[in-house]
């Protein structure tokens, strides 16, 4: 798995030899979206929305996209190898760092 961590997706955007090596590294893979707000599914899934339609927008393809809520199968975990993409979505650093933390996610 690689590991990206993007802050600013307009700027990536803009940043053809980078995007281009997201095609090529990560198409065709599994996204998973860690939410700024862990109770807010709405507002997530919107965002996650909008963030999903500026990879398609610029050929960045994704089989399958999954949210990471607090009522996560963690025994997912297990197999984080599978994303090709984790995005962090921003929001309440404390929070997210905090849920990050809690699931381990960083040994994934």
């Amino acid at each position: 798995m690689i590991k990206i961590l993007i802050s600013n997706m307009e700027e990536i955007i803009r940043n053809k030899e980078f995007l281009n090596l997201l095609k090529v590294k990560l198409s065709k893979g599994k996204l998973l979206f860690v939410p700024s707000n862990l109770k807010n599914k709405k507002l997530t899934e919107e965002f996650g929305t909008e963030i999903y339609k500026l990879f398609l927008k610029n050929n960045l393809l994704f089989v399958d996209i999954e949210y990471l809520y607090e009522d996560f199968d963690f025994k997912l975990l297990n197999s984080m190898n599978e994303y090709s993409l984790i995005f962090l979505m921003g929001g309440d650093t404390v929070e997210q760092n905090s849920f990050i933390t809690k699931i381990n996610l960083m040994k994934s």
